[in-house]
């Protein structure tokens, strides 16, 4: 997930049908490649019809094949890092997502604990402790985002 603004401001958890009416359906960009496995024939015409200056980056000519790469660990919970308002969109990751670009991902959490988290998140109110760039858009930062969740460790869900 490269962005979270398409899910509704009620959303808490990303699942197959969120994923599939807020993402896939309407139109948006998702990558489905998966880069660990076999490519299929159709996929496999479009990674041999991309330009090779297209690829002519540092990322992609640091590898043997420049799609092919390790995905990393999926999160238990998503969490945008820019929003307007008082606290970003934050859900649970049932969907199995993996957190790219705007979206940072909670790891090494349970799914209890994450649903825990992502309650007292939103109550937070983080407009008070972040900066605001222009038009009011404000941006965690992941050193923020990993102060908040030591903050909360320790914190079960029965004290939310």
């Amino acid at each position: 997930m490269t962005s979270l603004r398409l899910l509704g401001a009620d959303a808490c958890e990303l699942d197959g049908p969120t994923f599939e009416a807020a993402f896939r359906f309407a139109g948006q960009k998702c990558w489905l490649i998966r880069p660990d496995g076999t490519p299929s024939r159709t996929l496999q015409a479009y990674l041999d019809s991309v330009p090779a200056n297209a690829v002519a980056t540092s990322t992609c000519l640091e590898r043997d094949v420049w799609w092919r790469f390790s995905l990393p660990p999926v999160p238990v919970a998503l969490v945008a890092t820019c929003f307007k308002g008082r606290v970003p969109k934050a859900v649970r990751n049932t969907v199995g997502a993996i957190a790219v670009g705007g979206v940072a991902g909670i790891h090494d959490a349970d799914s209890e604990w994450a649903r825990a988290f992502l309650l007292h998140f939103a109550s937070l109110g983080l407009d008070e402790r972040i900066v605001a760039h222009a038009n009011g858009l404000r941006k965690v930062e992941i050193n923020q985002l990993n102060t908040l969740l030591a903050e909360f460790d320790g914190v079960t869900a029965s004290d939310v």
